[in-house]
């Protein structure tokens, strides 16, 4: 089995103060100190653990191993992909979270994170306002539009109409290429992924 790659974790800042290394939260003493900033650039580019030890240990082995576990520890190596938390905790200094971590937990806490989300407004939202035209007389078919909730679940659908359903959004090319539902900006997806439950399309 190959050994792992370490790599100098993006979010960790470092600073080398007299005789001692700050590291995020961490400040370290000793030895450790001298090897910045050569360890700092040998991780960036990926290292194994040995070529660590081999470079830095100067015959004190067991220290220096017991400095990359403190420091693989506190996630300062890493080997595998960040968790998302991890990533944004750097934008903290620019953009600090004022909301709780209860509000995944805590019914209040989310109740009134969400009662501050549904009245918030826009930051460039101006003092003028425009009253608009009030009226009951909407068109009748607004007022009688319902959501369909009642499917049939027996009649299979169409192989034929399911064919021609999707075929509404694929590239058209008659004198120009063109599309049906085009998207702002002129993106438009590549892939389509449709789910389809059991026995309710014809052959599939």
């Amino acid at each position: 089995m190959s050994e792992k790659i370490y790599y100098w974790s993006p979010i960790k800042h470092w600073e080398k103060l007299h005789n001692e290394v700050l590291i995020g939260e961490m400040r370290f003493t000793g030895i450790l100190s001298e090897w910045f900033p050569d360890f700092y650039f040998m991780a960036q580019k990926g290292v194994k653990i040995s070529e660590l030890v081999e470079r830095f240990s100067l015959g004190n082995v067991e220290e220096t191993q017991k400095n990359i576990e403190l420091m693989i520890k506190n996630r300062v190596l890493v080997s595998n992909i960040l968790h998302p938390r991890e990533v944004f905790s750097s934008q903290e200094k620019i953009f600090s979270n004022p909301y709780s971590n209860q509000i995944r937990f805590s019914k209040e806490e989310l109740d009134k994170y969400m009662s501050e989300q549904l009245n918030r407004t826009h930051v460039a939202a101006r003092s003028t306002e425009i009253q608009l035209e009030t009226t009951d007389e909407l068109p009748t078919i607004i007022k009688e539009r319902r959501s369909c909730r009642q499917f049939e679940m027996e009649k299979h659908i169409s192989f034929s109409k399911f064919s021609r359903f999707l075929s509404t959004l694929k590239q058209v090319r008659e004198e120009k290429i063109y599309y049906h539902y085009a998207s702002a900006g002129g993106l438009y997806p590549i892939d389509i992924f449709v789910y389809i439950k059991p026995k309710r399309i014809e052959i599939i």
